[in-house]
């Protein structure tokens, strides 16, 4: 399965438009199925990717590895061993 993420930019990339890069993931049948119920009750006719890379983006941003994007409704609070700039932890 391919999963789409993107790459961690550096501040020369950061002008630049992200472009999706493909993640192969070998996943065992009971995480290809809590997969397939989590599209079935969580995002409706998503494709595997780009599901796993929603759960991607949420557990990294819960995490402070990521800054939330403009529009995100997760809150804004960072984790304190990882300061966040320009959308990245560092």
């Amino acid at each position: 399965m391919l999963i789409q993420l993107s790459k961690r930019r550096t501040r020369s990339q950061a002008s630049r438009p992200q472009t999706p890069t493909p993640v192969v993931a070998d996943l065992d049948p009971h995480l290809l199925l809590a997969l397939d119920r989590f599209i079935e009750e969580e995002k409706p006719g998503s494709a595997r990717g780009e599901a796993l890379a929603s759960i991607f983006r949420d557990w990294a941003i819960d995490q402070g590895f990521v800054a939330p994007f403009s529009g995100c409704t997760v809150p804004t609070t960072d984790h304190p061993s990882r300061p966040v700039a320009n959308g990245l932890a560092s």
